[in-house]
């Protein structure tokens, strides 16, 4: 027994993510052998099991979700979705990925010509599109936004909060303005088209919100102050907006992106170029693909890797020594 308790954690967390059979079974043995020494402990750890951790977070492979028993599935032929930010990035390969599974989307980005060109792209695949080009900063048109996907299309079942900005410099050497335009864009921005969404939900007695995050709003990066405060932001409004708005059966996911290959570091404010680390990043499309799961199972928070979960748990265990490895790596790059 003294050498089994040390391996209940690993074994558990190793069971977690199913890549090991024999410690999903170290794990069961181990916390029937533990439970008659540390009830309320093993308990705790009892709960987080395999299939709730999975569903939660959605760390799953593809070939692995189809293993799970989850009974709430939404077809999303014909849905009506608002998707931000859709001209490029992760917006963009959501904006495909909803497509082609039959929903009508609605585009929504600052350069109309980008949205034109991705509409020409789809028009083989089933579904409508509507392209509405503004600025999600200003009140007025999140508004007009909603309005016009009213009228196009009757409904509206879904809101993809996608649109963001990054910045990356010394927070000393940031400007004011660069200041003002991340937090509108990325907190006010996303709260203004939210309450103009949630009047056509709340009348239709259902709909969802999808808000794309980032790993950074829990672990932050140096020289990324602002644009992690932003996405923790967005972390905690999500977590309230979910439990304002469950009833009028209107659900609130969080998506929390890591490292992705996309332009997001070259529009970024402040200081351009590629990531500090060095490292290629996920495909959007694979956070377009986790985005469309959390849809269809109505998933409340979704990371995209496994190591994505394990940088965010790590360092909530091990705060000074995550400083310092990320630290030690920027120093590096």
């Amino acid at each position: 027994m003294l050498l089994r308790r040390p391996l209940s954690i690993p074994a558990l967390l190793l069971s977690y993510y199913g890549q090991f059979t024999w410690a999903r079974q170290v794990s069961f043995h181990i916390n029937l052998g533990n439970i008659c020494h540390y009830p309320r402990y093993c308990e705790e750890i009892s709960c987080l099991s395999r299939l709730y951790f999975a569903e939660k977070y959605g760390i799953l492979d593809q070939d692995q979700q189809g293993s799970l028993n989850i009974e709430e599935y939404m077809d999303l032929n014909n849905k009506v979705i608002i998707v931000t930010g859709a001209s490029a990035g992760i917006g963009k390969a959501t904006t495909e990925a909803l497509a082609e599974a039959g929903a009508n989307v609605v585009l929504v980005a600052r350069r109309e010509e980008r949205l034109q060109a991705i509409m020409k792209e789809l028009a083989t695949l089933p579904g409508k599109r509507l392209v509405v080009a503004g600025d999600i900063r200003q009140e007025r048109f999140a508004y007009e936004l909603v309005e016009r996907a009213l009228d196009a299309f009757g409904r509206l079942d879904i809101l993809i909060n996608n649109a963001g900005l990054g910045h990356r410099s010394m927070m000393a050497d940031m400007p004011p303005d660069d200041m003002r335009t991340i937090m509108e864009t990325n907190v006010l921005g996303l709260l203004f088209v939210s309450q103009a969404a949630l009047q056509p939900m709340r009348r239709q007695g259902s709909g969802q919100i999808i808000n794309v995050s980032s790993i950074t709003g829990q672990r932050p990066l140096p020289n990324s102050a602002l644009y992690s405060a932003s996405k923790t932001a967005v972390n905690f409004l999500s977590r309230s907006l979910r439990m304002e708005w469950r009833p009028y059966n209107i659900k609130v996911t969080t998506v929390y992106p890591g490292l992705t290959r996309t332009e997001f570091g070259q529009a970024r404010l402040g200081q351009k170029g590629v990531n500090r680390f060095g490292l290629q990043g996920v495909p959007a499309e694979r956070v377009a693909r986790k985005i469309v799961w959390a849809i269809q199972y109505g998933r409340t928070e979704v990371y995209i890797t496994w190591y994505d979960w394990l940088f965010v748990h790590l360092n909530r265990l091990f705060p000074r020594l995550t400083d310092w490895i990320i630290t030690r790596g920027a120093h590096l790059a």
